[in-house]
């Protein structure tokens, strides 16, 4: 219920330290109406202590998802409020690998981070922060991820996963490696024996996992905890086959 205009002003002349306590208790949309309201109110509204809790509150389900900056934030607006350990965890989020890089200069790691932005990836929304601050711009690139379909061969490639085929209930975790090979996930990144000698690539945007194919489009689906990227079915023998990788932190 909107307030009234004897209610707006009584809020608006409380100091802020109380206005941003009566402000923790809104949702992520309240909030965002507040900050609406005016400048006094948007510069309370978009603090990142409010906005970091609602992150943490929202991604607390979600494993794929960890307490920091969305790699998806375009931080050239920002690139003063974050700190060295945020940008660097940033950067590898971003899967940006340099040896000694925690040793380089600010501006090196200002540089990498405009670099490093995600842009022209497909089905990827690069969120571009206006008038508000980096755990809000985190949370926005959080929930426009959300509708995101397609599935990356670095993101592949990133982390374990659970194999299953056919719905056979044992499972094993597995990585799929750079060079087009996957494993076990305590084995090394070149596997010679079967059933482990298991190769995959990107063909036609669809990945072909040994004789499988599994279309991009395959959906994010958050279940136990866990990422479930549910592949195409294919027919093989009048038997309908479902490959599923389970995401495993």
């Amino acid at each position: 219920m909107p307030l009234s205009t004897n209610h707006q002003d009584l809020l608006t002349k409380q100091p802020p330290e109380i206005i941003t306590k009566i402000f923790s208790f809104l949702d992520a949309v309240t909030l965002a109406h507040a900050s609406a309201v005016s400048k006094r109110m948007n510069d309370i509204a978009t603090q990142d202590i409010l906005w970091k809790q609602l992150c943490k509150t929202r991604w607390a389900s979600k494993k794929h998802q960890d307490l920091s900056i969305h790699p998806f934030v375009d931080c050239t607006p920002i690139l003063d409020k974050l700190t060295r350990p945020e940008k660097l965890r940033l950067l590898q989020r971003r899967v940006f690998k340099q040896p000694g890089i925690e040793l380089e200069p600010d501006d090196v790691l200002d540089t990498l981070v405009i670099q490093t932005t995600p842009h022209g990836i497909k089905g990827v929304y690069v969120y571009v922060p206006v008038r508000c601050g980096k755990w809000q711009a985190s949370y926005i690139a959080a929930e426009l991820d959300r509708f995101r379909v397609d599935l990356t061969k670095v993101e592949l490639c990133l982390y374990e996963w659970e194999f299953s085929l056919g719905g056979d209930p044992e499972k094993e975790r597995i990585r799929f490696w750079q060079n087009g090979w996957r494993g076990l996930d305590d084995t090394p990144e070149i596997v010679e024996t079967w059933p482990y000698k298991f190769p995959y690539k990107f063909v036609n945007n669809k990945l072909k996992i040994g004789p499988w194919f599994l279309g991009l489009l395959f959906g994010w689906m958050i279940g136990d905890g866990s990422l479930i990227i549910r592949g195409v079915h294919v027919r093989r023998s009048r038997e309908i086959i479902c490959i599923e990788l389970n995401r495993v932190d």
